[in-house]
Parts: C-alpha cells; structure tokens; sequence
C-alpha cells in the first residue's frame, strides 16, 4: 500500500473538521431576531433563527441539525472503522472507505 499513510492523515484531518462542524452546527444555540420574511412572490417565509443555521428557513436548518446529528453518530464511527479496515489491507474496508469518503464529499459540499 503506496499512499496509506497519506491516506491515514487525511482521512483523520477529516474526522477532526467533520466533527467540529457537527458539533457547532447542533450546539450552537444564538438565537437571532429575525422570525419572518416576506418573498417576492408574497408568501411568508419563516427562519429557523437558532445557531449557525440562523438564516434558514425552517425546514432547510432542521434538516441541517439532523443530518449533523446522523453523521456525528453514525458516519464519524463508520469512517474510523473503515479506515481501521483499509490499514489491515481487507477489500472491504477500501471499498467502505471509498463510500464513507464520498459520503463526506456529498455532506460537506
């Protein structure tokens, strides 16, 4: 294995970035006074007015907390166990870890 080192650094820079993001975006909690916001097309838009998603509507910010919450609790632990996979060289732990890295990619884009 070539690049398994380059590939163990970054991928725990990852895991440390991710998991500061994760938990900023769920604990955060300054609330900001704007409620309410009328469109152009008329309708009434409400915000979510909570943490780092205090310029969110409603339903984008409380499906930004909860996806936060899937990927501390379910895609930080897979990403560990894949890479622990990866370094004892098992087909299934390349292949695992190729799909938690793009998961990440998708998240985080």
């Amino acid at each position: 294995m070539k690049y398994k080192k380059s590939i163990t650094t970054l991928v725990l820079i990852i895991f440390i970035l991710a998991t500061l993001a994760c938990s900023y975006g769920i604990f955060s909690r300054d609330i900001s006074n704007k409620k309410e916001f009328k469109a152009v097309s008329g309708q009434t838009v409400k915000f979510y007015a909570k943490g780092l998603y205090k310029n969110d509507s409603v339903s984008c910010g409380s499906q930004a907390v909860g996806q936060d919450i899937v990927t501390l609790i379910i895609g930080l632990p897979l990403l560990l166990i894949s890479l622990f996979m990866y370094r004892k060289n098992l087909l299934k732990g390349k292949l695992l870890l190729a799909g938690t890295l793009g998961y990440f990619l998708y998240t985080y884009t």
